[in-house]
């Protein structure tokens, strides 16, 4: 659930003769500032005891917290603004109630008060005066001033940009009975305003250097999606005739965008967020997941792009392992085949048990069983019938196996290679190394939010440092070993465009962990100018230039020109095979040599 905060409002009050009774004055406010979500209320007044009874006795009940003061004490401003932290306050102002006041002691009381979460409504008598008077304001281009005429009508008043001149349009109007909101007030045109933005980068082009930088593309693609965001951006500041003045972040705080809090996912509390909610900044260009958790501090815009992660590796290829002979046959099929051959070998040597020679042993059969299997065969005679069916039954035993072996295995060989690892159970299941780049977001989705992977294997684990690599380091063990790496897939697939050959890029596969999320970019709470930017976003969508400038600043699949359309099996997958070969020769030799040594000491004797 969202947050909701008191706003303070402080009202200055005298009684106002043109709207009939002093009655008519607390509905026109309650109807103003309600519309404005105000609902904490300080009456600053110079009314009768009897009247501020009667504004208290209206606003009972109605959910409006309401305290009065007088305006004709000293330091009347500062008291009303002081106390309780509010994100938003609402002053009201009658001038009659200043008539021993001159403009310059009023400019000087209520200079600090100006800002973007102060919203004047000041009720006025004469036009070119009150002009006067706010026009002597050190407004802001923020600020936020509203004019109540006697006549019932309220304008909107605001800074146009650099220019020290006031602009009017007319809003709402009162006709003692209720506010008719007339329309609301868009800014469309930042006339040459600078508009501060924070953005954070990895490398240090230099103060001099960092504009030619964020409109380059280097090598480097770890700030691609700054780059991105701020040429955005620099592209809506330029349409909208305004200029942007840039805050870099400190090279360490780069990539640190989110916390946990008490369960919950927040925003860091340094960087771009400390400043957008201090209001040193008007624009964060760093994107981020949009989080509820923000929004009492800061204003969020309409999404600019999707942020992926996801685990990017060489997939295997089948036949580069011994195992991958058996792949052919299930499990159960091996099992029963190694069951029947032991039943073999126990129905020969019953066979044969009353027969006393070399052939009757038990080693001998079960040579002879595997031999038959394997249609390799031995010279033996078959003089018992029982002997012959054994025999007669391995031969159909052995050339049915070999027929679905040979088919399955020739299938096998000729089909287009197919990537078999696309789960993260998979994934933990093979023996592939993991690994992450070592960047703040990474460390915060593998350590504190990877409940999942976590419960499914305890190789996972990674609290452990050294699961974490540089983005370079990282591709670069993608290419000489079995490693999978965890990471934002634009990043790492912009370095395996030059890092990689062809054949490498088509062996790419990729697992997700996360769903792919939307990221946007903030800008300061109350700004005036957020439709603006939230339209321009909107606009850069439907026209195709954020499609355009995705394109060019983010890879999203490796592109493969080279791809084998069958399978190669190398050394690797045939090694066991010279293992048993070269194995049996040196038994042979050894066998050999023992033989020889044993006729010789016959020899000797005799």
């Amino acid at each position: 659930m969202f947050k909701t905060y008191p706003i303070l409002l402080i009202l200055f009050i005298k009684e106002s003769v043109q709207f009939g009774t002093n009655l008519t004055l607390p509905y026109l406010l309650s109807d103003y500032f309600l519309l404005k979500s105000i609902y904490s209320l300080k009456i600053n007044h110079c009314h009768s005891k009897q009247e501020i009874n009667s504004i208290h006795r209206h606003f009972k009940g109605s959910g409006i917290k309401v305290k009065c003061e007088n305006v004709n004490k000293n330091n009347w401003i500062h008291t009303a603004m002081a106390g309780g932290d509010y994100s938003k306050i609402g002053v009201y102002l009658d001038m009659d109630c200043l008539t021993n006041k001159t403009y310059n002691i009023i400019t000087d009381e209520i200079k600090n008060y100006t800002g973007s979460n102060y919203h004047w409504l000041i009720k006025i008598g004469n036009c070119n005066e009150s002009f006067t008077f706010l026009n002597a304001l050190p407004l802001n281009w923020d600020s936020q001033f509203s004019l109540l005429t006697s006549d019932g009508k309220i304008y909107q008043l605001h800074k146009e940009g650099k220019s020290k001149l006031l602009s009017m349009s007319n809003t709402a109007i009162w006709n003692s009975i209720e506010l008719k909101t007339i329309k609301t007030v868009t800014k469309e045109d930042l006339n040459g305003l600078a508009v501060k933005g924070f953005i954070s980068v990895y490398a240090d082009p230099g103060v001099s250097g960092i504009l030619n930088y964020l409109r380059t593309k280097t090598n480097d693609p770890r700030d691609n999606l700054a780059k991105f965001s701020f040429t955005l951006h620099d592209i809506l500041i330029k349409k909208y005739n305004g200029k942007l003045k840039l805050y870099l972040a400190n090279r360490t705080e780069t990539g640190k965008i989110y916390k946990f809090i008490n369960g919950s996912l927040s925003y860091y509390s340094g960087g771009q967020f400390y400043m957008l909610e201090k209001g040193l900044a008007d624009i964060g260009l760093y994107p981020a997941e949009p989080l509820s958790a923000g929004l009492d501090k800061m204003s969020i815009l309409p999404s600019i792009t999707t942020f992926r992660q996801c685990f990017i590796f060489k997939h295997p290829r089948r036949f580069t392992k011994f195992m991958d002979i058996l792949s052919p046959f299930s499990s159960i099929v091996w099992s029963a085949l190694i069951a029947i051959s032991v039943l073999f070998v126990c129905l020969m040597r019953l066979t044969l048990y009353h027969v006393n020679d070399t052939e009757s042993s038990t080693v001998f059969q079960i040579i002879l069983v595997i031999s038959s299997l394997t249609q390799q065969g031995l010279t033996d005679t078959c003089e018992r019938m029982s002997k012959k069916i054994i025999y007669f039954s391995l031969l159909i035993l052995s050339t049915l196996t070999y027929g679905f072996y040979n088919a399955s295995f020739l299938i096998l060989m000729l089909s287009p290679p197919t990537k078999y690892i696309n789960s993260i159970e998979k994934l933990l299941n093979n023996d592939i190394q993991l690994g992450a780049e070592d960047v703040p977001l990474n460390r915060f989705q593998l350590i504190t939010n990877y409940n999942n992977l976590g419960e499914k294997s305890q190789s996972a684990n990674f609290s452990r440092p050294e699961m974490f690599y540089s983005l370079f380091d990282g591709v670069k063990m993608m290419r000489e070993k079995s490693f999978a790496f965890f990471t934002h897939d634009s990043n790492i697939l912009s370095l395996v465009e030059t890092e990689f050959k062809e054949q490498e890029k088509c062996n790419l596969a990729e697992v997700d962990v996360f769903k792919p999320f939307v990221v946007s970019s903030f800008i300061r709470k109350n700004l005036p100018y957020k439709e603006l930017f939230a339209r321009g976003i909107l606009l850069l969508k439907e026209s195709g230039i954020i499609a355009r400038e995705s394109r060019f600043w983010f890879r999203k699949k490796a592109q493969c020109f080279r791809y084998d359309e069958y399978i190669v099996a190398d050394f690797k997958s045939a090694y066991f095979a010279y293992a048993v070969y070269f194995f049996g020769i040196c038994c042979s030799i050894t066998l050999l040599g023992l033989e020889l040594l044993y006729l010789n000491k016959l020899k000797k004797k005799k």
